[in-house]
């Protein structure tokens, strides 16, 4: 008995926690929705609606008088139906849905503002109530396939319908109290629910999520419901809040926490996350493109919202200590792409809209500043003066931190997840982007020519602009630093994962100082055919004769020269037509260009200096007119010229092992001294510096050896290397090309003499590792 009446116990204290915790769950929703009450939500997407012009188009049953003709066609031909899913009239329904929930959102204000007379007010909220039903009607009942079911069914008629519900909050509580009898009201509440809960349903994934909706797996694995997408643009706690759901709270706490996670290219699959914060400091989104400005940064901001709206409640926890370190690390990550007020190009499909050319604050501005206002006790003392100090700079838009280290926000860092050696200090910027299979490629989404982004593109820049002022005159074909194939035109494209490289071969080492070294074998290869046997077989893409360019390119910086290699340089698909070009520079040019030699192989522009140490040189100055409305959709007609310094190595048609050398010193003259060329083959590319001291290696063979001045050098396995001679020591830092979770050493010979490298492991791996020796 007294067993069986401590179980009672047990069961009866255990019922009675558990039904404390839902009444303080439910207790919190309550105060919760008092709270949204009233309040406006992204009302930047009124995009200042007129209220009264609004109004004047409603009718009394609820109907717009311009829209009453396609109402009438899509019920007459039933538009909704599965067979019209593909097709022309889905874009058609969607746009009038989104926009009669806008002017419903816009009467809306006017009403909860009381900018709408009294006598009138009653009418008015009538009509509005049958308005939403009429078109949410409409709405809820569209096939429910991808397409038409994106952007405005799951973030913007979602985010109106949070908006419609809590500016008429004491309505919508009589209808769920049972107070309320009018029917009109009654309908308006249900039809705001559903439209509200589009932001958890749409689009369907057909997975088994579809039919387990309010989970936390509904937000993950999915490009439509992580990063951005997830947190970033629909309305998931708001809409939990309208439905008065614990169960979803649950959700949106658990995903929230877990947005601010990592992931990597060897933890991708096990990460909370396969988009966002990627552990090199950088991040994803859509798949694996380093978009930081846009789906990371944006699913960030979204999770650390909605944990700071949790707080003081029991969703309510504080930052981990883990989470706290990957929250400092995208700050310091994103510092590299930005410079001197401007977002560097390559991590937006919008890289040839006009308004990137313009300064902005760094947006990780304001993620170090809510940390500090809402989530400062989850940092050290230390972390909290970086913060603020990175906050004070980022204002003045020039961001240094002199006092950290080289390599955290200056210096030279690289970006394993994402194939990027970056170089930033006050004087100039270098942007290398480079490619791999295990990175997707720049989109150019449904109209653009991102074609060539990650192809080994190589920016220089002093004011942080130069990108910009040239985008409007661009030749896409001459993207910097790249190896491609001159066509006669290119086509805009529609591509949602750009080009990459179809070897699995990228690496690069620095001390973060002023050495670097980093290669990789470019193989031109359309990543949206990682996915889609179709799209390959079909060779999908607007511009197939890019195709069949392969080449061996490597990188190396010794103090401010900057040296880069190329060979194993063919044509695949000599069909395709057209000679193969590599291209030093395309840029404005500017008031100090100049030849510098009388073979036109050296030439200085915007304080640098180009030069030609091997291959057929061509170059190009011009002025051309500016063609900014031909570059992107949302740029305008703009008159005027550019002057333009075009410099290239022309492979000639038919190109096969062929090579190349070429020079860029940040000082602006021809150096007294070049770094000498150790080897560059397909198997090894290897350079020393001019004093002597160091040696950069990209070892694609590792049944290679190199003959050095300090003796004979191999390597256990495939990899970048950078040796330096401190004084009576040698300082080894290595890196992985491969990213093999396999390989967790790596052994460097040199002289005979054999030092063993740990290598990182997850979610590091792909980092370079560093060790003295004799």
């Amino acid at each position: 008995m007294l067993k069986h009446g401590i179980l009672l116990s047990s069961v009866f204290f255990l019922c009675a926690a558990l039904f404390a915790a839902e009444e303080g769950k439910s207790a919190a929703l309550n105060r919760m929705r008092e709270a949204k009450a009233g309040t406006l939500m992204r009302g930047h997407w009124l995009a200042k609606q007129d209220w009264k012009k609004c109004l004047e188009l409603l009718e009394p049953d609820g109907s717009f008088k311009d829209m009453k003709e396609f109402e009438r066609e899509i019920r007459a031909k039933e538009l909704t139906r599965k067979e019209f899913s593909y097709t022309e009239p889905q874009s058609r329904i969607v746009a009038m849905t989104s926009k009669a929930f806008q002017r419903l959102w816009a009467i809306s204000e006017a009403l909860r503002k009381d900018e709408i007379p009294a006598d009138r007010r009653t009418e008015v909220k009538r009509a509005l109530y049958r308005a939403i039903e009429r078109y949410g009607d409409i709405e809820v009942n569209r096939i429910s396939t991808h397409s038409g079911r994106w952007h405005a069914s799951c973030f913007f008629i979602p985010t109106a319908a949070v908006n419609l519900y809590f500016a008429n909050f004491s309505d919508m509580k009589e209808a769920e109290n049972g107070t309320c009898r009018d029917s009109d009201t009654l309908k308006a509440n249900a039809m705001l629910k559903k439209l509200a809960f589009q932001a958890w349903s749409q689009p369907m994934r057909n997975d088994a999520t579809d039919q387990n909706i309010i989970s936390p797996e509904r937000f993950r694995n999915s490009t439509f419901y992580v990063g951005g997408n997830a947190l970033g643009y629909r309305p998931l706690l708001e809409s939990a809040l309208v439905m008065n759901s614990p169960e979803m709270m649950d959700v949106v706490a658990e995903v929230a926490g877990g947005a601010l996670g990592i992931t990597s290219q060897t933890t991708a699959g096990q990460s909370f996350w396969d988009e966002g914060f990627t552990a090199d400091g950088a991040g994803w989104g859509h798949g694996r493109q380093a978009l930081v400005w846009g789906y990371p940064i944006d699913g960030a901001t979204g999770a650390l919202t909605i944990l700071k709206e949790l707080k003081g409640t029991p969703w309510g926890k504080p930052l981990s200590g883990e989470t706290a370190k990957n929250c400092m690390n995208f700050i310091r990550g994103s510092n590299w792409y930005y410079y001197k007020g401007y977002l560097a190009p390559l991590v937006s499909r919008d890289n040839f809209l006009m308004t990137y050319g313009k300064p902005v604050r760094i947006r990780t501005a304001f993620v170090a500043d809510f940390l500090l206002k809402h989530f400062a006790d989850s940092f050290t003392d230390a972390e909290r003066k970086e913060l603020r100090e990175f906050h004070r700079e980022a204002l003045s838009l020039h961001i240094s931190m002199k006092q950290y280290a080289p390599g955290i926000y200056s210096g030279i860092r690289y970006f394993y997840n994402n194939d990027d050696m970056i170089c930033k200090n006050d004087d100039y910027y270098m942007y290398l982007n480079m490619a791999s299979y295990r990175c997707d490629g720049l989109e150019s989404g449904s109209y653009g020519f991102n074609m060539f982004s990650n192809d080994g593109a190589t920016f220089f820049a002093r004011r942080g602009n130069e990108f910009y002022e040239l985008a409007g005159v661009m030749e896409p074909n001459f993207f910097p630093g790249v190896t491609s194939r001159k066509v006669e035109k290119l086509e805009p494209e529609a591509n949602w994962g750009g080009y990459c490289s179809r070897a699995d071969f990228a690496v690069g080492v620095t001390d973060g100082k002023k050495d670097f070294a980093a290669g990789f074998i470019f193989e031109k290869y359309n990543a949206t055919w990682k996915y889609s046997e179709w799209k390959r077989k079909q060779r999908y893409g607007s511009n197939p004769l890019l195709g069949g360019v392969s080449a061996h390119k490597s990188y190396f910086k010794f103090g401010h020269l900057f040296m880069m290699l190329g060979c194993g340089i063919t044509d695949a698909e000599p069909a395709n037509g057209g000679s193969l070009i590599t291209t030093i520079e395309q840029c404005v040019r500017k008031s100090d260009f100049a030849q510098l030699d009388r073979d036109g192989r050296w030439f200085r522009n915007n304080g640098f200096a180009y030069g030609i140490l091997s291959g057929k040189g061509m170059n190009l100055n011009t002025v051309r007119p500016a063609a900014w409305e031909k570059m992107h959709r949302g740029n305008r007609k703009v008159e005027g010229t550019v002057p333009v310094f075009q410099f290239w190595i022309d492979h000639g048609a038919n190109a096969e092992n062929a090579s190349y050398v070429y020079l860029v010193s940040a000082e602006g003259v021809i150096p007294e001294k070049f770094p000498a060329v150790l080897s560059n083959t397909p198997a090894l590319q290897a350079v020393r510096s001019p004093d002597g001291l160091s040696i950069g290696a990209i070892f694609y063979d590792a049944g290679t050896e190199l003959e050095t001045p300090w003796g004979m050098l191999s390597v256990s396995a495939p990899c970048g290397l950078l040796i330096q001679k401190e004084k009576d020591s040698l300082k080894i830092t290595a890196a992985d090309a491969r990213m093999d979770r396999k390989l967790n050493d790596l052994t460097v010979t040199l002289a005979g003499k054999k030092f063993v490298i740990p290598l990182p492991r997850e979610p590091y791996r792909g980092q370079w590792s560093v060790i003295s020796g004799q």
